[in-house]
Formats: C-alpha cells, structure tokens, sequence
C-alpha cells in the first residue's frame, strides 16, 4: 500500500499552512481595498429604499389598456 514518509507529510504541511496564511492575506488586502472604494463612492443604499417597479403580465379579466 502507499505510504508517505515524513518530507512528504512536511510539504502536504507547508501546503496547507501557505494557503490559510495566503487566504487570511487576501481577505485583509480585500477588506482594505473596499474600505477605499467606501470613503471614495460611499455605501451602497439598501434594498428597502431602492424603489421597484413591477411589471405584471395582464390577466384575462384586466380591462384592456390603450
């Protein structure tokens, strides 16, 4: 059967370990960058006040419109 001796359990280590620390790096770089696009355009405005206009297909009891 296959097994893995200690350098090969070392870097299947390194691995995982670089890509937490790279993953945690990027969500700090992108936390900083949206705080910049933030001050530089402001906060989105949310849902409840952006107005909706929906638009209903006609049933067959609607007055017809002209």
């Amino acid at each position: 059967m296959f097994q893995m001796n200690l350098g090969e359990w070392a870097v299947v280590l390194l691995i995982l370990v670089g890509a937490l620390v790279f993953t945690l790096a990027w969500w700090k770089i992108a936390d900083l960058w949206a705080d910049a696009e933030h001050k530089r355009f402001g906060r989105a405005t949310k849902p409840d006040e952006i107005e909706r206009v929906v638009i209903k297909k006609p049933g067959p009891d609607d007055e017809p419109r002209l």
